[in-house]
């Protein structure tokens, strides 16, 4: 592992070899798919909400056939875009914390990092990328130790665990047939899966332009 203290030729052929604004190519590309899959979940539940409330208990026709196609399309297409999503993230994940391992070790390794598809390890990272950057004179974008960063992580996490447990209790009261209900979950769960994207792609942002602060450093 390669720590500050390395030599500038060793570190600059590393640099090289990472290419750090192609890592930040990787993140824009995770926050893209990231972005995909919940416009296709917001697709999905207007198809099915069309569905329920105009075609529920009316003849077949056409145009409900129509709507239940794309559907269906529309559910391929997430369950295809999961992993394509959970790929990009990893590919990011990993090479950023490779990255940083130029400067300063780190909690977690980039193999882990890339198999967790989650943002556990952005506290430690913000840490670590202060910490190296203030070694060269050079504000880091947010401070992980400050009241906002804090504000923001609670979010992230409150949101998360609602979203998962509204689309639980939405299961299973479509399973009850209660589907008003279920669709007003699913509303609410939409809500706060939006305001934990926006935390992560916050979260995700801050992290790439330190990380092309520490590349381009003086």
């Amino acid at each position: 592992m390669i720590q500050k203290d390395a030599t500038k030729e060793t570190t600059d052929a590393l640099w090289n070899e990472l290419t750090v604004d192609k890592n930040l190519k990787y993140g824009e590309n995770s926050i893209f798919w990231s972005k995909v899959l919940y416009f296709n979940a917001v697709a999905i539940f207007v198809l099915l909400a069309i569905d329920c409330f105009l075609f529920e208990g009316a003849p077949p026709t056409t145009l409900e056939d129509l709507f239940y196609t794309v559907s269906i399309i529309s559910v391929i297409a997430m369950v295809f875009t999961i992993p394509i999503q959970c790929f990009k993230f990893g590919k990011w994940a990993y090479h950023t914390l490779k990255f940083q391992r130029l400067f300063t070790e780190t909690r977690f390794s980039p193999k882990v990092a890339a198999c967790l598809c989650n943002l556990i390890f952005a506290k430690d990272l913000l840490i670590r990328q202060k910490q190296a950057l203030e070694s060269y004179n050079q504000e880091a974008v947010i401070n992980p130790q400050s009241r906002s960063w804090k504000i923001t992580l609670i979010i992230k996490f409150l949101t998360a665990g609602f979203t998962i447990a509204f689309c639980a209790v939405m299961v299973i009261l479509a399973i009850l047939q209660f589907f008003f209900a279920a669709i007003l979950l699913f509303v609410l769960a939409l809500l706060f899966c939006a305001v934990y994207l926006a935390c992560s792609f916050k979260i995700m942002r801050a992290i790439m332009e330190n990380e092309r602060r520490l590349h381009y450093y003086e």
